[in-house]
Formats: structure tokens, C-alpha cells, sequence
């Protein structure tokens, strides 16, 4: 008699379709109203001239529909693991636990991917009532879907492997897809805390994106493209060669696609599933029958459990009960930071212990971890308040420097890219006069704040952020000299001045434009060539070093410049501050009509102390 061993049990497989139907339908359900019935009715009222663009919108939906249903569908496939009664009928059964774990994966993998099969099926007829199917990007729809729901699905299968509650299951999948973004968010809550210049970035590092797939796979399927469609020209030379004047060569958008950046991205995420798939494999086989209601399946588990929660609990709560106490001091306090920390530390590890042994005694046996998680707390309060790493000291280096980007909010300069070596020179300048001599303000000091950003050679970004106090700052000779070097380069005065490169408003084709000031009541009208001597008259006055400032200026600049917008072929130039120092386009603005003494109201005071 011949006997045979297979990897799925036809049973169990028809087994879960007839439970779980009710999970299958509310997820056909929902991608039936988001594709067909919406696209149902949008083509109505056409919403693209490509109907497949609305699937590729969706393909940020899919992301979230299977961060949601890959996990319900794994709790709901495994959740006989979490009751000894159940996993004890299961693992009785003349079935094999590898026959038994792949087919609940093929259960559901399979019902996920009938629905969407449905849901293809019923947006294939809702386009061919209005005209042209999209097979392209349905079928693209359908892969990139079945892909993303395939590793939350394994993400879940995995945690649903570790551990015997069912209500952890759902806590741990969630911890597993945020842990990256909020260990990186307190990592930069200490940096404020202690790191002087300490920027926190618009962005995360790109291990915190990878660690973070919803994020990740997110930005790449809703960062889309379009194709370029191939023009046609119908005039043709009588030597048979094809005439394409330069003016009428047009470039109309074609149907979206993916991103170049998704199809990299998703295989680095299905190859992860695949490896978490194993692991869950290969955890059921050894996963003890008896773990069923234990909170940690393996006891080699159970240490990353308390020490992992120990310690990311003390290190949250510990930076909120400093900030509630710390809401009204101007110091940071390192002795109460390390308090807070280890006291929430200390805490979380005994809960856990508690969750762990199913006991409340565990106060006896419990302290030596406890210590140890104390330990661990206060050297990284202690590490963070020396500057270990060296990030208040550290400079970029000057000849992997691309460009800078200046923000000096009490000069009003901002500066997006310098590029002159004379510049970045002037930056590292400032910025080498603020590490050495800068502080902080303390109490009612006044603030200034300087932030500056270096793009490298390397792509990477270089940034810092500084509010220095007020009165130290004008009593330092090397910051004053710094800065006053700095807003006085040519290059930030041309930018400051035009909004703009230099190079920018010399090529830039003029159409006319207008003047406002404070003291006018109606917009100046501009033609062409007005338009173009105003601009050669403040490029000119530039170059005679007009626009220049005096640094930590405390009474301020006083109110009497002059706004005028040129209009451009490309895009409008705005030019800014324009006061009496620029002579030549004064004298451009008398001619026009604009008399300077109504435009330039200047108090005495500035007047004598400017020589205007």
C-alpha cells in the first residue's frame, strides 16, 4: 500500500474558509465600494483619461488594507494556539504540524486572493461599460496587493508565534510595525535634551523607514509617474524626412505607472516575508503545547521580553515624568532625568515579571534584573549629557560640502542654496564662532537663532539648529565677526535682495510687472522694458555692495523698502529690501514717476546713522 506526505490537509483548508467567510466578505466588501462601485460612478464624471489611474491611487489602500487584514486573518488563523483546549484537539489529530501550519497559510492567502480576484472581475465590467479596461493596471493592482498582504501576513503569523494571549497578539503586531519611529522619536527627544544645535529632521534615517514597511511601501506606491507618450507630427518634408519645428514639439502625459523606486522596494519586503514565514515555520514545529496561555511561547524569548519592554517603558515614561516636572525650569537637570528614567524602568520590569510569572511576588527574586535595567538607563542619561558621540563639536567637512542653506531669523535672511566657496567658507565660519562661543538663553534673555543645513557629496544632509542668547552673542567678537561676514557676502546679498541666484535674474526673460510699498496706495504697472531697468539697476547696485547689514542689530530695520514683482517667463522674481543705499534704482523709480521721499519714509535717526 503506498503512502504519501503532504505539506496541506484538503480539511483544515476547507475548515477555515467556513470560518473565517465572514473576515473574506467584509474584506471583498470593502474593496468592492473602493474599486468597482467607486470607479462605477467617477467614470461618469471622467475622472482621468486613463481609467487604470484610480487603481494606482489605491495602491496606498492596499498598503492599509493589508496592515489590517494580514493581521486579523493570522490572530484568526492561529488563534487556536492561545487556548490548551484547542491546541490540544489540533496537535492530536494524525496530522503533521507542517501539514497543518501551510495549510492555514494556503487558507488564507487563497481567500485573500478570491476577493481580489472578484474585485477584479467586477472593475473589468464597470470600465467596459465606459470604454477602454485597464488590464495593465489591474493586473499591476492585483500583484502589488498580493505581495504587501503576503508579508503582513507573515509579520503576523510570526508574532502570533511567540506568544500565547490572544489580545497580545494584536499589541505586539502593532509594536512590531512602530517600534523603529518611536525608539527614533525618543533617541531625538534626548538629543533636544542635551545636544546643543540639536536638529530634529524633517525626515528619519532610512533604517527607521525600512524597519517601518507601512511607511516605506507607502511612499513608493503613492509616489507615481507617467508615461511619456510618443508625439506625432503630421508634416513631413518632400524629401520624406519628418519636420518637427522645435515650438510644436509637445509632450502629452501618458497612463500612471509605479515608481522606479516600488519594484525594489516590494521585493526587499516580500524576500523579508518569506524569511518570517520560515522562522514561524519553524517556531511551530518546536512551540510546546502547554504555552497556551502563557504570554511568551518560548522561554528563550522571555528575557528580550522583559528587558525589551523594561527598558523602552523607562525610557518613554521616564522622558514624560521629566517633562510634567520639568514643565517651568530652563535647565535640564540631569539628576532628575535619571530619577524619572529609572524609576519607570524599575516599574515596567516588575509589571512584566508579573505578566510573565503570573505572580505579584516577584519583588524577592526580581531585583538583580531591576538593578540591572537601572543600570542601563543612567548610562544612557550619563552617555547623552557628555556628548559621547561627539555631535555638538562636530563640523562637516569643508571639501565634501555641496551647498548651504541659511536661516537667520533675526537678520530675516534665508538663504536656500549657497554654493560659493566664499560662502560655505563664511558659514563654517559662523558656524565653528557658535560651537566655541555660543550659549544658550536662560530666563528673559533674549533669543537668536541661526539654522543651517549642508548638502554633501554624499547625498546625506548635515543640519544643525541654534537659539543663542541674545547679549552673550553680541559680546562675542567671533560670533559678530562670523555673522557679520557672512550676511554680508555677495552671494547672500544677491539672494536676500533678489529671492533668487544672481545668474537666475540676469537670464531671466521679463514681461513687466508691478511696485507696492507702505507708504503708496495703489500698485506701479511695469512693462517689459520698465521692468528689465529695474532689474539691471538693482543687479547693479548690488555689485557696488549695496544691501548690506549690521549684525545683532537690535532696534531692527526700519520700514522703508520697497516691493516689486517682476514678471517672468519662467516664474516671477520678487525683489526685496530695496532701500536708499540702492541709488541707481532709486533713481530708476524717480524716473518712473515714484518719488523716493514718499517711497523711503526714514526716521532721522536711521537716516544719520545710515548716511541716506
Amino acid at each position: 500500500m503506498r503512502s504519501a506526505t503532504s505539506c496541506f490537509n484538503k480539511t483544515i483548508i476547507r475548515t477555515d474558509v467556513k470560518r473565517f467567510w465572514p473576515l473574506l466578505f467584509l474584506y471583498t466588501a470593502i474593496w468592492t465600494v473602493m474599486l468597482p462601485v467607486y470607479q462605477w460612478v467617477d467614470l461618469g464624471f471622467p475622472y482621468s483619461d486613463y481609467p487604470g489611474d484610480y487603481l494606482y491611487d489605491m495602491m496606498f489602500g492596499g498598503v492599509i488594507m493589508g496592515l489590517i487584514f494580514g493581521g486579523l486573518f493570522a490572530m484568526a488563523s492561529f488563534s487556536y494556539l492561545m487556548n490548551s483546549r484547542s491546541v490540544g484537539l489540533m496537535h492530536s489529530l494524525p496530522v503533521s504540524r507542517s501539514a497543518q501550519f501551510f495549510s492555514h497559510v494556503a487558507a488564507v492567502m487563497g481567500m485573500l486572493t478570491a476577493g481580489k480576484l472578484i474585485v477584479a472581475v467586477l472593475t473589468v465590467l464597470v470600465q467596459l461599460m465606459h470604454g477602454d479596461v485597464a488590464f495593465k493596471a489591474i493586473g499591476v493592482w492585483l500583484l502589488v496587493v498580493t505581495l504587501v498582504e503576503f508579508f503582513f501576513f507573515s509579520l503576523g503569523t510570526l508574532c502570533s508565534m511567540v506568544t500565547g494571549w490572544l489580545l497580545a497578539m494584536p499589541v505586539l503586531y502593532a509594536v512590531a510595525n512602530a517600534l523603529a519611529i518611536m525608539v527614533t522619536q525618543l533617541l531625538r527627544f534626548l538629543g533636544e535634551l542635551f545636544y546643543f544645535g540639536y536638529a530634529n529632521a524633517n525626515s528619519y534615517p532610512a533604517v527607521t523607514y525600512w524597519l517601518t514597511p507601512v511607511y516605506q511601501m507607502g511612499e513608493v506606491l503613492m509616489d507615481h509617474v507617467r508615461e511619456t507618450m510618443e508625439v506625432v507630427v503630421d508634416t513631413v518634408h518632400p524629401g520624406g524626412a519628418m519636420v518637427v519645428p522645435e515650438a510644436l514639439v509637445d509632450y502629452p502625459r501618458g497612463p500612471r505607472v509605479l515608481s522606479p523606486e516600488a519594484p525594489g522596494v516590494l521585493a526587499v519586503y516580500t524576500a523579508a516575508a518569506v524569511v518570517m514565514l520560515v522562522i514561524s515555520y519553524f517556531l511551530y514545529r518546536r512551540r510546546a503545547s502547554e504555552s497556551a496561555g502563557d504570554p511568551v511561547a518560548f522561554g528563550w524569548a522571555r528575557p528580550i521580553f522583559r528587558y525589551g519592554v523594561a527598558l523602552c517603558g523607562g525610557l518613554a515614561l521616564g522622558l514624560g515624568l521629566y517633562s510634567i516636572l520639568s514643565m517651568n525650569s530652563d535647565t535640564v537637570g540631569l539628576a532628575l532625568l535619571i530619577v524619572c528614567m529609572v524609576l519607570m524602568g524599575v516599574l515596567c520590569y516588575f509589571a512584566v515579571e508579573m505578566v510573565i510569572r503570573k505572580s505579584f511576588r516577584v519583588f524577592g527574586k526580581g531585583w538583580p534584573g531591576a538593578v540591572a535595567v537601572g543600570v542601563v538607563l543612567t548610562a544612557v542619561c550619563i552617555g547623552a549629557s557628555m556628548d559621547i558621540t561627539g555631535y555638538e563639536s562636530r563640523l562637516p567637512d569643508e571639501d565634501k560640502i555641496e551647498s548651504a542653506e541659511i536661516n537667520i531669523y533675526r537678520e530675516d535672511i534665508y538663504v536656500n542654496e549657497c554654493v560659493e566657496p566664499e560662502t560655505i567658507a563664511a558659514v563654517l565660519a559662523l558656524h565653528e564662532a557658535i560651537v566655541a562661543d555660543g550659549e544658550l538663553p536662560t530666563g528673559d534673555d533674549g533669543y537668536y537663532n541661526v539654522n543651517l543645513e549642508y548638502a554633501m557629496a554624499d547625498g546625506s544632509r548635515f543640519v544643525r539648529h541654534y537659539t543663542l542668547s541674545m547679549p552673550k552673542a553680541m559680546k562675542s567678537a567671533q560670533i559678530v565677526g562670523a555673522l557679520d561676514t557672512l550676511i554680508n557676502c555677495e552671494e547672500v546679498r544677491y539672494q536676500v535682495t533678489l529671492n533668487s541666484s544672481k545668474e537666475f535674474a540676469e537670464g531671466l526673460k521679463l514681461r513687466g510687472g508691478y511696485i507696492t510699498g507702505k507708504y503708496i496706495d495703489h500698485n506701479q504697472q511695469l512693462s517689459a522694458a520698465d521692468a528689465d531697468r529695474i532689474r539691471d539697476a538693482v543687479l547693479a547696485d548690488l555689485a557696488n555692495g549695496a544691501g548690506k547689514q549690521e549684525p545683532l542689530n537690535v532696534e531692527g530695520w526700519p520700514e522703508c523698502t520697497v516691493y516689486i514683482e517682476l514678471e517672468g517667463s519662467e516664474r516671477n522674481l520678487w525683489l526685496d529690501r530695496i532701500r536708499p543705499d540702492f541709488t541707481e534704482t532709486v533713481d530708476v523709480l524717480n524716473e518712473l514717476g515714484l518719488d523716493s521721499a514718499t517711497l523711503f519714509q526714514v526716521d532721522e535717526k536711521y537716516a544719520e546713522k545710515y548716511g541716506w
